[in-house]
């Protein structure tokens, strides 16, 4: 093999843009549990994992295969099938980050810290006191895999709103009294349009609040688009 086996090198000589927010380390000592657990026919290169490990590299050579079933066994029902291969099932309960309120009324703030670097006072803090773990678009798309242009096919995340824009949509978040925040860079991002607080942490009253219990959580249900859009 080229580069001595180095995987990761000949791989990424065309996998170079592989996404921020990619869940799985590579190039990770194999512990004794996870040799353990490690299926039979997954190698490992010096002892740790690798893009071998988990894709069948020969595939590439079989005919309308290998775009289709790259993970070794596939196919699988579901991708996370293929994760229980070596993951203990019982470890990864199903988690719902918008399910931010206990049953006893009190706030999870577990929850918070899913994508908050510190948890923020629900009562007080301002969109621009808060703090995210990381960009407010990759955060979200851990869950809600978006393909393509989103909505309509038009990619409002790629450069911030016009001036005639943004002069509308502070009309409209007076009117609906509302908020629509903007990324840190003065772009669209999700909680522009969505909010994913789940009704109850944050108090009625307060535009931060409005739609966190309509269906999709849309700040303006049924008319999201007259947030920047004067129709």
């Amino acid at each position: 093999m080229k580069y001595n086996g180095d995987y990761q090198r000949l791989c990424n000589r065309c996998h170079h843009g592989m996404s921020r927010g990619y869940c799985h380390p590579l190039d990770i000592n194999s512990a004794l549990d996870w040799k353990l657990t490690t299926p039979p026919g997954f190698p490992l290169t010096n002892g740790r994992f690798t893009c071998d490990t988990c894709h069948d590299v020969y595939r590439q050579c079989v005919k309308r295969i290998f775009d289709r079933y790259t993970l070794r066994g596939a196919p699988y029902p579901r991708k996370t099938d293929f994760c229980y291969r070596c993951h203990n099932k019982k470890k990864y309960p199903a988690l719902n980050a918008h399910h931010q309120i206990l049953a006893d009324g009190a706030l999870d703030t577990k929850m918070c810290l899913y994508c908050h670097k510190k948890k923020p006072d629900e009562k007080t803090a301002t969109y621009n006191e808060v703090t995210f773990i990381g960009d407010m678009r990759d955060l979200c798309r851990r869950c809600h895999p978006i393909k393509g242009n989103h909505p309509a096919d038009f990619n409002h995340m790629a450069k911030p709103p016009s001036a005639k824009a943004l002069a509308h949509m502070a009309v409209v978040e007076t009117t609906y009294n509302i908020i629509l925040p903007l990324a840190k860079d003065g772009k669209m991002t999700c909680i522009t349009c969505h909010n994913p607080h789940e009704k109850g942490v944050i108090a009625a009253d307060k535009p931060s609040a409005k739609g966190a219990d309509s269906k999709y959580r849309e700040r303006l249900p049924g008319i999201l688009c007259i947030e920047c859009h004067q129709m």
